[in-house]
Order: structure tokens, then sequence, then C-alpha cells
């Protein structure tokens, strides 16, 4: 004689849905933070690469700015540069940030301008084959080639340019820096580099709460050695 299965009432079968329903809302829902937590540390490190390589590239070139004597700029690049100014090294009372190099073993100097574009872009010209001749009483820039400006932003950023009483560029020049004004103590030149950045689709100012959380606001300060 056979013995009769026995079966799983209904009861017991709800129960075991209702069991492995949960453990799975459980599982997905970890899953969904975990993806969640992991697409915002990606977009945080990818503003802080952007930031990086934009305060590396100005960085690695005032390592080489040409701090021996005073020139006067003959190179005029629109509203960010006026030709005729004189400056050591680097200046940056325009606006824009201009930075005359000089390369090891190199008897050309090279002629830099960075400038933050009403757009939110990062431009560079870069002026090459640049030599220093006397005229009159004055040391004076001259430069022979001259590429057009490029951005040294990376593709999908952006530098937010609607916050008032931020300059991006700030500091000490060299000028400013070896002759100061009584009472100033003396001190070494410095310059101060503040930027925003933001993703590129975000046309609000970065001041609400919301779009705040989207922007990655970074400043530094840099001597001719390097940041401090």
């Amino acid at each position: 004689m056979q013995k009769k299965r026995k079966a799983f009432t209904l009861l017991e079968l709800l129960v075991a849905v209702a069991i492995f329903s949960g453990l799975a809302i459980l599982t997905l829902g970890i899953f969904a933070r975990s993806a969640a937590s992991s697409l915002k540390s990606g977009e945080t490190r990818r503003r802080t690469e952007v930031a990086r390589s934009v305060i590396d590239r100005i960085t690695n070139d005032l390592r080489y700015v040409y701090l021996n004597e005073q020139i006067t700029n003959e190179q005029g690049q629109g509203n960010c540069v006026q030709a005729g100014g004189e400056f050591v090294g680097y200046d940056f009372s325009d606006g824009c940030l201009k930075i005359v190099l000089k390369y090891p073993r190199s008897t050309d100097y090279v002629y830099k301008v960075f400038n933050v574009e009403p757009t939110g872009d990062i431009t560079l010209k870069e002026h090459r084959g640049c030599t220093v001749r006397t005229q009159g009483n004055s040391r004076v820039l001259s430069c022979s080639e001259s590429s057009p400006a490029v951005s040294i932003l990376s593709n999908g950023y952006k530098v937010e340019t609607g916050l008032i009483g931020t300059p991006f560029f700030s500091g000490s020049n060299p000028k400013d820096a070896s002759v100061p004004d009584p009472p100033v103590v003396p001190h070494s030149p410095f310059i101060r580099l503040s930027f925003t950045f933001k993703p590129i689709d975000i046309t609000a100012i970065c001041t609400s709460a919301e779009v705040r959380a989207k922007c990655y606001s970074v400043s530094t300060t840099i001597t001719t050695g390097g940041s401090r």
C-alpha cells in the first residue's frame, strides 16, 4: 500500500512566496543603492580629475616662468590682453593669466595666455619663437608664431561664470611683490586659482542646493616652485 505524499498547503506557499519576495526586494534595494553610490562616486571622481588637469597644466607652466627682468608685452589678444603692458614673469591684472616661460637649454621664450571664456570654457593661446629685445628703455617681448586658442577643459564640463566676487586668478604679481608699498612687508609672489566646475548641460548657477551638489569648487595657491 503506497503512502500518500504530503503536499504544501496554500498557507505555506503564501508564506514562502512572501519570504522570497521580501528577500528579492531587499537584494534589489541593496543593488540599487550600491549602483547609485558608485555612479555618484564616479561623477565626483570625474569632476576631481577635470579640476586636477587644469591646475596641473598651469602649475607645470609656472615651474618655468621667466622672472629675471621686467618686460613689455607686444602681443595683444582681444579684451583679455592689451598690448604694451609691463610685467615680470606672469600677470593676471586684466582678468586672464599671462605667463612668459623660458625652458632649460632654450634660447627662445614662450608666451602663454589662459582665459576663462564667457561660455565657461578655459582656453590657452600659445606664442612661440619669442625673443626679448631692447627698445629704448624697455625690454620688449616679440613673438613670431602664434597658435589658435585651444580648450584645456575636458569635454562635458565648464567653469561657473555666474558667481560674483571670486576672481578666477588672484594673488600677488612678481612686479608688485618686489616693490611693495609701505607699510606692506615684502613677500613672495603667488597666484591663487579659484574655479567651480559643473556639467556642461547645467545652465543654472551653482547656488541652490540641488545644483550645488553637481558642482565642484577648487581653490589652490601656486608659487613658481609649485603649489602650497
